[in-house]
């Protein structure tokens, strides 16, 4: 298993990325996975949620007409914070059930 944050977007209180499975192998259980953000140097664990879920949460989207996270296959991950952040720079780490992760830093203006 193999993945790639290729774009990440903050609008409001949320942030986006699109992350694309380059591995070779399906990616299940994706609910599973942990996702870190926050500030650089002060980033935290974010929990898998929905709407009825604490501030803050992360849910995913398979790009297109997907149904499971396969090669070549886009997610879009978003996370759902309480209040839109500050400007600075922010860390996004993304690790799938296997342990697999890909991170990256953005700026918030």
């Amino acid at each position: 298993s193999q993945i790639e944050i290729i774009q990440v977007g903050q609008s409001g209180t949320t942030v986006d990325a699109w992350v694309k499975n380059v591995g070779s192998s399906d990616i299940a259980a994706i609910e599973n996975g942990d996702v870190f953000f926050g500030p650089v140097g002060n980033f935290t664990r974010i929990a898998y949620g929905n709407g009825s879920t604490p501030l803050p949460y992360w849910t995913y989207q398979l790009e297109g007409s997907n149904t499971r996270w396969g090669q070549t296959v886009t997610n879009r991950l978003t996370v759902h914070l309480s209040s839109s952040p500050l400007p600075g720079t922010y860390l996004l780490k993304i690790v799938i059930p296997n342990g697999v992760f890909d991170e990256t830093t953005f700026s918030v203006e």
